[in-house]
């Protein structure tokens, strides 16, 4: 320890009496130019991906958490599995060690995963989903784009996903709609998507579905002021007891996906 403390306040000393002598005489020092290129691998890091956009963007303007394991660590550790290759992701559970490479199990935070490939689901895949041949890379979206209720849209990202202000949201394989009225938007979406348009004309015919309101009030952003202070007032505990229950779910979803 000693001889430690001697070196540094030598150091001190050293710089001291160096910026002393600077201090009366000035030298100037020729520009350095310092040059280097990129190599050709840059590792595991990859700075695009073509999963949440479908097109080739960087990954930092995507508004989504991605998680991307590339071919090189792939290779590196040996993997021959995506279940194998997915233990580098946090909240994974993977597919059971001895199951059936048929069956998709995969569950991200807690809720069953849906697997793609080249923007293809693998639904009805009745082959090995489990193979890693002629795979690039793996890419993990955690959290779905979702809208609901104005109270509690802020509530969705505590549960990991993306909240929309919009009466219907549909990103992959979920659907979500939002406030009362809503409701009827996101039943006659579904009705069409299980039938057909003609069909969900139908049902919205037979509900005389047509609105007309008297009052342009039916948003947060066309409401007049004085309405959404009186509505958040009254409505701050449920959106406090909300918040609180999406935390407590968001904990179990988190260690159902560990």
């Amino acid at each position: 320890m000693m001889k430690f403390k001697d070196v540094v306040l030598a150091g001190t000393l050293a710089i001291f009496n160096f910026d002393a002598r600077a201090a009366e005489e000035y030298i100037e020092l020729e520009p350095v130019d310092v040059k280097a290129e990129k190599p050709a691998e840059a590792g595991y890091s990859v700075e695009n991906t073509a999963s949440a956009t479908r097109t080739d963007t960087p990954i930092k303007e995507t508004p989504q958490s991605i998680h991307i394991i590339p071919r090189l660590l792939i290779d590196d550790q040996q993997n021959v599995t995506a279940s194998e290759a997915l233990k580098n992701v946090s909240s994974v559970v993977t597919n059971a060690e001895f199951s059936p490479p048929v069956f998709e199990t995969t569950r991200v935070r807690g809720f069953a995963a849906e697997q793609l490939i080249d923007g293809f689901t693998q639904y009805y895949n009745p082959g090995d989903r489990e193979s890693l041949v002629n795979v690039q890379q793996l890419e993990v979206l955690k959290g779905y784009k979702a809208t609901s209720h104005w109270i509690t849209l802020d509530t969705l990202s505590k549960l990991g996903a993306i909240p929309v202000n919009q009466r219907i949201v549909t990103d992959r394989n979920r659907i979500t709609g939002g406030g009362v009225t809503a409701g009827l938007d996101f039943g006659l979406e579904i009705i069409a998507k299980l039938r057909n348009q003609s069909y969900a004309e139908a049902v919205q015919l037979y509900l005389e579905y047509n609105p007309q309101p008297p009052f342009n009030a039916g948003s947060m952003a066309t409401a007049p002021k004085e309405v959404t202070a009186f509505l958040n007032e009254m409505f701050a505990p449920l959106k406090e007891t909300a918040n609180q229950t999406a935390l407590r779910a968001a904990k179990n979803i988190e260690f159902l996906g560990r």
